[in-house]
């Protein structure tokens, strides 16, 4: 990665976005962390800056169950910065309790692991396409492969287990991920999948109850599929090695549905099909 390049990490405050930032500030020469309560956020940038004096560490908040938020968030990196080399979506939260939703009517899980990034990538387009080559880094988990595409109960506006609503959340990240790339295809952008694996943090507790590997070796992971030189645009990454993600992520069918039904729900025009 280029000493010169702007990251983006979301999530940056708790768990593997937090060792991801860790890794990332020295390499880059803009690093924005973006964190939703203000206390954590300070502190992670006050421990990141006077380690890395190369580095310019810029806290961001925004809570992402307000997509007015996730919008005042792309607008505060687009007065910071021209152009953007890579976009970490990490933030993440467990699925609530049938019945939950979030500010803008939807299951929480849902739109913070899926139409939050989605929304957040839409925005940032424009700055990751003049960088040399912009990439997206979408965070995985197995447990998309636990669920299936089927509409319309893909889409959680009915009351279901917290397990299942995460996993369509992720299901249906990876779905918009190879999508994605496939737009991509022929530029010198790319889009990835990364499943860091089972990693010890409040997320992981809360939806399945049981303890992980160190947070540092998701962000191993996780800094291995956003530094690799190789064409990687639509990889899906277990660890460090390529698998094929569940078979409905690469449905054309399946991507199509739901990248109309997103685009919908936000209110936009996919920028990055007038990219390829």
């Amino acid at each position: 990665m280029s000493p010169l390049a702007a990251a983006l990490v979301t999530g940056a405050t708790d768990g593997i976005g937090r060792a991801t930032a860790r890794r990332l500030a020295g390499l880059v020469d803009t690093l924005l962390i973006h964190g939703k309560r203000p206390a954590a956020l300070e502190e992670l940038a006050r421990e990141l800056a006077p380690a890395n004096p190369g580095t310019t560490v810029v806290p961001l908040l925004a809570d992402f169950t307000d997509l007015a938020q996730v919008e005042g968030l792309a607008d505060a990196v687009l007065n910071r910065l021209e152009k953007l080399d890579l976009l970490i979506n990490n933030a993440a939260i467990p699925g609530g309790q049938p019945g939950s939703s979030s500010r803008d009517g939807h299951e929480p899980a849902f739109q913070v692991n899926y139409l939050a990034p989605v929304l957040l990538t839409a925005r940032l387009f424009g700055a990751l396409n003049r960088g040399e080559a912009g990439k997206i880094v979408n965070l995985s988990c197995a447990q998309h492969r636990s669920v299936r595409f089927a509409w319309p109960n893909m889409w959680p506006a009915v009351a279901q287990h917290p397990k299942v609503a995460y996993a369509r959340s992720k299901l249906a990240l990876a779905v918009h991920t190879c999508s994605l790339a496939a737009a991509l295809d022929g530029t010198d952008m790319s889009a990835v999948s990364v499943d860091p694996g089972a990693i010890e943090t409040k997320l992981l507790r809360a939806t399945f109850g049981f303890s992980g590997a160190p947070p540092a070796a998701g962000a191993d992971h996780v800094l291995h599929a956003a530094t690799t030189r190789q064409d990687v645009n639509g990889v899906y990454f277990e660890g460090k090695r390529r698998v094929r993600p569940a078979q409905d992520a690469l449905r054309r069918d399946a991507q199509f549905q739901l990248d109309a039904v997103t685009m919908r729900l936000l209110s936009l025009r996919p920028p990055w099909t007038s990219s390829a």
